[in-house]
């Protein structure tokens, strides 16, 4: 900054043409300086394949295995089964991994441009999100159904009868502390979409995020 201030001083004591290219010179420097600053740092991206920490067996199954407990929790409380829709799936994938990357933080930070996607796939009006990270336990399915069920929010995204898609994402990565291996969990749920709202956006979400099994 000193130098900078420098520079100005400098300029402003020259008079004319030199006064003219002086200042030409300084705004050439600062733009070429603000490139060089933004090509030092590059927006990562979410790499949504499965990684090189990750089974891609492990992953679908993680995926199958909530999905039928889930649906097994809402039948016996005598609620509709959840159909599964691939596309969804990989939108919900796309959150899980960039929480598990570190890209975005665990949170529902984009849950609206979710649920718009999800609009595109037969989803309709309602909608609603619950996340989960599990690490330490034998099951994580059952871990990250757990956590939904202790959390008011998350319970009633579970029970909502007005629901009958979703989509399922797993990714794996590291616990908050890195230092257990750490599964993080996406749940979208939707209602059917209704004829001539296709092009309506509107979604209700669910607030909070689920607990954690283990701290």
């Amino acid at each position: 900054m000193g130098f900078v201030i420098w520079v100005i001083e400098r300029i402003f004591s020259l008079d004319g043409r030199k006064m003219q290219l002086s200042l030409f010179g300084l705004i050439f420097t600062v733009l070429i300086f603000g490139c060089a600053r933004q090509a030092q740092s590059p927006v990562r991206k979410v790499e949504v394949d499965v990684q090189p920490n990750e089974n891609k067996k492990e992953l679908e199954g993680l995926v199958q295995s909530l999905h039928i407990k889930v649906n097994q929790y809402r039948a016996e409380r005598n609620l509709p089964r959840l159909l599964m829709i691939t596309n969804i799936n990989a939108i919900a994938r796309k959150h899980s991994a960039g929480m598990a990357q570190g890209v975005v933080e665990w949170n529902h930070q984009g849950s609206r441009d979710r649920f718009k996607q999800m609009s595109l796939y037969g989803a309709g009006l309602n909608k609603a999100e619950n996340l989960a990270r599990v690490w330490g336990c034998a099951d994580p399915a059952q871990g990250a159904l757990e956590s939904w069920m202790r959390s008011p929010s998350h319970k009633a995204a579970l029970e909502n009868p007005q629901y009958s898609v979703t989509g399922i994402g797993v990714a794996v990565g590291k616990s908050p502390k890195e230092e257990h291996q750490c599964y993080y969990f996406t749940q979208l749920y939707g209602s059917r979409e209704v004829q001539g709202t296709s092009k309506s956006f509107g979604a209700r979400r669910i607030p909070g995020i689920s607990l954690d099994p283990k701290k």
